[in-house]
């Protein structure tokens, strides 16, 4: 839950974890709308305080801040040359991104993004 909208993916066939659908309810207008992922499905999702965080099939980071009631998209530097693989917020907000490291490196990598 996040500023009174409660986030959810919603699949529409159990046998099918792919074919979703990803968006929110809102608590104060009782009106429940799609986050249209362009094709994608989501692999994760995460909320904290005003954030949302967004994890796609292709592995692509889309970052939310709720702003006078509507999500507005934060442009973050990419990732070229790794992959992200997961992601989730701590306690105080921050980011946290988990990061596969280049071919033939054993070890990932952490990532953290920090809320303005």
């Amino acid at each position: 839950m996040l500023e009174g909208k409660i986030f959810a993916i919603h699949f529409t066939n159990d046998g099918n974890w792919t074919n979703q659908d990803f968006g929110y309810f809102d608590t104060k207008t009782g009106n429940y709308k799609s986050i249209v992922s362009n094709g994608k499905y989501i692999n994760y999702f995460d909320t904290s305080k005003d954030h949302l965080a967004v994890l796609d099939s292709e592995n692509k980071l889309t970052y939310y801040q709720i702003k006078n009631d509507e999500l507005t998209i934060i442009e973050l530097e990419e990732f070229q040359e790794e992959s992200l693989q997961f992601l989730s917020f701590d306690s105080e907000g921050n980011l946290i991104l988990t990061i596969e490291s280049e071919v033939g490196d054993s070890k990932s990598k952490i990532g953290v993004v920090y809320p303005n």
